[in-house]
């Protein structure tokens, strides 16, 4: 399990909330949620603002922890926007990020 779905479990079980009564708190199906547990499905991703909600916590906590979204660039870019992004859209900024900083060093 990943550490983003180990926060939104976490805060499950300290609030004794059952997973059914959570699916239906932000719209999913019972077997969904299961199946986020079970580690088989990350489409958790897509839900973050419905789980934030249901969970009384902010989105950028479930992605990072902390209460404030840690900032990856001065054009007020942030991790929450990065991490919303699927697997392959973030390894296509990764990509673009490796490019843009070795151009500045070849300058």
């Amino acid at each position: 399990m990943d550490e983003l779905a180990t926060r939104i479990f976490g805060l499950l079980d300290e609030q004794n909330t059952e997973q059914k009564d959570f699916a239906e708190s932000i719209g999913v199906v019972p077997a969904v949620v299961s199946a986020w547990r079970c580690g088989k499905s990350k489409s958790y991703r897509k839900y973050l603002p419905q789980i934030s909600k249901a969970l009384n916590t902010s989105v950028e906590y479930l992605l990072n922890g902390q209460e404030k979204p840690a900032p990856i660039a001065e054009s007020g870019l942030d991790a929450t926007q990065y991490n919303m992004l699927n697997e392959e859209n973030r390894a296509l900024v990764d990509q673009m990020i490796a490019k843009l900083l070795k151009s500045q060093s070849d300058e």
